[in-house]
């Protein structure tokens, strides 16, 4: 599989930035689950977004931000570059783990970021938890490396009507 994704703004028809800003990768799927290569939306964001009650909203979610490639609201970031992607599924469980390749001079591990999500569906509820740490670059003074680190749980049921 591959994905070039970009974005035009409707008012102006200009870009949304760089060409294939949102997502640019190759993957591999089958049986065994799906791996992506490139530049894609992270494990953490494809799960906390299904349970987002205004979906992709930009001005209402509470995970997402402004554009669709930007930082959500509250810390995680929505996608990665020089990513590594699985996501897979067993039973009642979906999982996956994303790592994106720092690339930095100082370090391999100066500005990566990793992510583990993981969903329990069962009839209609369905609970989910996320974990992600997105490493900044080692300060030269002191050694040290500004680390955020973003956690979320969550569920939600649904119910079905009929007419």
């Amino acid at each position: 599989m591959f994905q070039l994704e970009g974005g035009i703004l409707m008012d102006s028809g200009a870009s949304d930035g760089v060409l294939f800003k949102r997502q640019a990768n190759v993957g591999l799927e089958g049986g065994f689950g799906r791996v992506v290569l490139g530049r894609s939306f992270s494990n953490v964001y494809d799960t906390v977004i299904a349970f987002d009650p205004m979906g992709f909203a930009p001005m209402y979610s509470w995970a997402t931000s402004g554009p669709a490639t930007g930082p959500s609201k509250y810390g995680f970031t929505t996608a990665f570059d020089n990513l590594v992607k699985y996501s897979g599924k067993v039973g009642a469980f979906k999982f996956g783990a994303s790592y994106g390749f720092g690339e930095q001079a100082s370090g391999a591990r100066d500005s990566s970021k990793m992510g583990l999500s993981t969903v329990y569906t069962t009839g209609p509820v369905s609970l989910m938890a996320t974990w992600e740490r997105v490493n900044g670059n080692t300060v030269a003074a002191t050694g040290n490396r500004d680390k955020n680190t973003v956690w979320h749980i969550g569920g939600n049921y649904r119910t079905v009507r009929s007419s």
